[in-house]
């Protein structure tokens, strides 16, 4: 009898028991549950919403300026532009158009070498046009007035670079070489990155007049 009993497992106190048979209660409820609301929520009821401040900062459209801002803003236009497009009227189908690079002197006239003997027509229609672009910042400029051609050497000299040698080998000598001037007497104008006449109700352009010598706006 009392080999027995010593192999029987002896029965274990209430208080052991307990523990062996009821999981950890440090496992049940970890220390991370029992914290606040996530980051997340916190941040985004922080935060203001950027496209509400953006929009609040912007200045208007469609900010008035002077004839002389207008002027000055033209200027930078073609100075900046790669080059421009010229239009006359010289064929029975109407207007055509060249690609040219002309170069702007302080009176604001454009210059720019053409072949005489293909250009008689366009100087016998004065009345032209150019236009000048940056897409990259929602501007352009057109230019109304009048053209001519002038074979003064002085003129050519003045207005020859090396950029010209491969259309005119001979440079300033070359055959029936001329200088195309043209003279603005009205400009027209957008600028969206100045906020000039950039309503996008109606996209209508600024304008300013050569009136004595002098530009004034066109209502």
């Amino acid at each position: 009898m009392s080999k027995k009993r010593k192999n029987e497992e002896l029965p274990l106190p209430a208080e052991k028991q307990r523990k062996k048979n009821t999981p950890s209660e440090n496992k049940e409820s970890s220390p991370k549950e029992e914290k606040g609301p996530s980051t997340n929520t916190i941040k985004s009821s922080e935060e203001p919403s950027t496209n509400t401040i953006k929009s609040t900062e912007e200045p208007a459209t469609h900010t008035i300026k002077s004839a002389n801002d207008l002027y000055l803003k033209a200027r930078e236009i073609i100075q900046e532009s790669v080059s421009g497009l010229f239009y006359s009227y010289e064929s029975e189908f109407g207007a055509d158009a060249r690609l040219v690079t002309p170069i702007l002197s302080d009176d604001m006239t454009l210059s720019f070498f053409t072949n005489s003997t293909t250009s008689k027509q366009v100087s016998s229609q004065p009345l032209s046009l150019m236009t000048f672009s940056q897409m990259s910042k929602g501007e352009y400029v057109v230019l109304h007035g009048k053209s001519k051609l002038n074979d003064d050497v002085e003129l050519k000299k003045k207005l020859w670079s090396k950029d010209h040698e491969p259309f005119y080998p001979d440079g300033v000598e070359t055959k029936d070489l001329s200088v195309f001037e043209f003279k603005p007497e009205r400009i027209e104008l957008v600028s969206c990155a100045s906020h000039i006449a950039d309503d996008p109700k109606v996209w209508s352009p600024a304008k300013i007049i050569l009136v004595e010598d002098k530009w004034e706006c066109l209502e």
